[in-house]
């Protein structure tokens, strides 16, 4: 995977990161995706942070790659959409597969 950080002099204060990810089976093929996910120290959300490594990660990857990935919480649907991306939203099941929301 690839990781984009963002730092504050010697603090890191959040990260966003992108892997491939395979989406169970549909048919005889697996359908892969990139994901993205990101966390911030508490005292620096809501500044933007997340959007900042994750459009940093659309530049450098995800922009020649497609632009199409898997989040796992409300919170990326917002951070991939600010960053111009097409988020499918995945939720766990209760018997622990992902599956789109």
């Amino acid at each position: 995977g690839h990781i984009a950080i963002v730092w504050s002099g010697e603090t890191l204060v959040g990260w966003s990161r992108t892997s491939m990810w395979q989406e169970g089976c549909d048919g005889e093929y697996p359908i892969v995706w990139h994901t993205l996910e990101a966390y911030v120290r508490s005292e620096w959300r809501d500044r933007g942070i997340a959007s900042l490594a994750s459009s940093a990660l659309v530049s450098a990857i995800l922009y020649d790659e497609g632009m199409a990935v898997a989040v796992f919480s409300p919170a990326m649907m917002m951070v991939a959409r600010r960053c111009g991306l097409h988020p499918t939203m995945f939720i766990q099941s209760e018997d622990n597969e992902w599956r789109r929301a």
